[in-house]
């Protein structure tokens, strides 16, 4: 107590446009969901933002990316009270 200590934090920040974003469950893959002016995108990339892939475009931007495998990415729909949800499979 009563004494403070600087540390630098370094890294790389996701594009502003970044809705959300999951990590596969072998943590070799990263899934970014990034809104779009008519809709929203999906990327695949290392966790260090290389080899960047688009796997995904949709005129809808409301999902819930999460990993089913090291090789498939699933999108849920969120939910609305008067609509069914999706879930799409995403092979990656």
């Amino acid at each position: 107590t009563g004494t403070t200590t600087e540390k630098t934090v370094s890294g790389d920040i996701l594009p502003r446009s970044t809705i959300a974003f999951a990590v596969s469950p072998d943590q070799k893959n990263i899934f970014t969901l990034e809104k779009t002016l008519d809709g929203s995108k999906g990327y695949i990339s290392l966790p260090n933002g290389s080899s960047k892939k688009l796997v995904w475009t949709s005129p809808f931007k409301e999902f819930i990316p999460q990993f089913i495998s090291n090789t498939n990415v699933g999108l849920q729909s969120k939910p609305h009270s008067s609509s069914l949800g999706v879930f799409f499979d995403v092979n990656i």
